[in-house]
């Protein structure tokens, strides 16, 4: 089922905890850690609310599948 926001991933960062993580240009990000993410502003207040060491999930789109992404931050 499609989702009504988020956000689509334009490019990664070669540099940082980034390059590890499995994000392709085309992903479209629902939620991180079950909270949704409508715009950028949201997703980087989320982010910089978590400490290192937290764990992260992501509901990301590819290609009409949906699936999560784990990973935690360094």
């Amino acid at each position: 089922m499609r989702q009504p926001e988020g956000l689509i991933v334009a490019a990664k960062s070669p540099d940082g905890q980034g390059r590890y993580i499995d994000l392709k240009s085309g992903d479209v990000i629902h939620t991180l850690n079950d909270q949704p993410v409508g715009s950028l502003e949201t997703f980087r207040t989320i982010i910089a609310g978590l400490k290192t060491g937290e764990p992260v999930a992501l509901l990301v789109e590819r290609n009409g599948v949906f699936r999560y992404i784990s990973f935690e931050i360094e």
